[in-house]
């Protein structure tokens, strides 16, 4: 039920959606006075989840603590995880979204022998096509392409992160530090959710939003940008995630 509802209602921490839902607001009344204070609250939502700077700077306080990559050619660690949500199958093809860098991370650590053991865990993160699981789709375009497959295992129950860990730990254990691959925007409760479930966790993150070469130019500041509303709904999600997870007391 807790999956079903996140997906249904996932569209109410879209902040466009709250931008199209005031200015469909203000045509439909005939309140001159309601019209024009719904347009401006429309415009200075546009303003704040459209400013780069702003949305950068708050990526960098909430990356920078896993900026620094753990050192695996002197770490005893033996295994790592990767979370799934970067890919999926369509007409019969392997599509890589823009979390991609999570498995080409991954992949790089293992091909190179930095880790000897490799945890795909994911399964269908979808209620359209559950039957989708993401670690074998994976794990079948890595045989294909040949690439190693020696101490690659797959874990395609998990349909979120709460799983990914529940999973996991159910069919591999849990004993031995693990290197926990995901996005560093994810990071945070990741790693919580598998300390939790008795993981020894070591973050590895990937896919950072965060500029370290800040952009303070003057369209940065005024130009709305449609990524920084894409950034600004993940950022949503996690918080709303972690307030979620808290209160299952899964962290």
């Amino acid at each position: 039920m807790f999956f079903i509802i996140s997906k249904v209602l996932g569209f109410l921490y879209n902040p466009f959606v709250w931008v199209l839902f005031l200015l469909t607001w203000s045509i439909s009344t005939k309140n001159i006075v309601k019209r024009k204070r719904l347009i401006i609250i429309s415009m200075c939502l546009i303003y704040v989840f459209g400013n780069g700077v702003l949305i950068n700077e708050i990526n960098l306080v909430r990356e920078s603590k896993y900026i620094t990559h753990p050192n695996t050619e002197t770490t005893a660690l033996d295994t790592a995880i990767l979370l799934g949500g970067f890919s999926f199958e369509r007409n019969n093809k392997t599509v890589f979204a823009e979390s991609a860098d999570r498995f080409l991370q991954a992949l790089h650590l293992y091909q190179s022998g930095k880790i000897n053991t490799l945890i795909i865990s994911g399964g269908s993160g979808s209620l359209k096509y559950p039957n989708s699981k993401e670690a074998q789709i994976v794990g079948e375009y890595m045989k294909t392409s040949g690439l190693r497959l020696s101490n690659l295992l797959l874990e395609d129950s998990s349909r979120n992160t709460y799983e990914n860990a529940y999973y996991t730990k159910q069919k591999y254990g849990n004993s031995n530090p693990i290197l926990l691959i995901t996005s560093a925007f994810h990071m945070y409760r990741a790693k919580a959710v598998f300390e939790k479930a008795g993981f020894k966790v070591m973050p590895y993150a990937t896919h950072y939003f965060a500029n370290k070469e800040r952009n303070y130019s003057i369209d940065n500041f005024i130009i709305p940008s449609a990524k920084s509303f894409y950034t600004w709904e993940l950022l949503f999600k996690e918080w709303i995630g972690i307030v979620a997870y808290k209160l299952k007391g899964y962290i």
